[in-house]
């Protein structure tokens, strides 16, 4: 999802930036830059998922299910 996408998403659920940094006692820079892809925080994206009532992979790509490690795949350390 796109940053205005979910700053809009944001504001139609009464949220905003600061708000979901007031919440988790962080700043407003922190929660910008997860948002516009700057930085990553698996601990804001769920914040801000859980904000605008979407699953965390819907609203940001890299945390879908699809893309996280299955336990006991074949491959890696022997």
């Amino acid at each position: 999802m796109k940053a205005y996408e979910i700053k809009y998403h944001l504001a139609r659920a009464g949220h905003n930036v600061r708000s979901i940094a007031d919440e988790l006692g962080i700043t407003s820079p922190a929660v910008s830059q997860v948002i516009h892809g700057k930085d990553s925080s698996r601990r804001i994206s769920e914040a801000i998922a859980k904000a605008i009532g979407m699953p965390v992979g819907q609203v940001f790509p890299k945390y879908s299910q699809s893309q996280s490690p299955q336990i006991g795949a074949k491959g890696g350390k022997k």
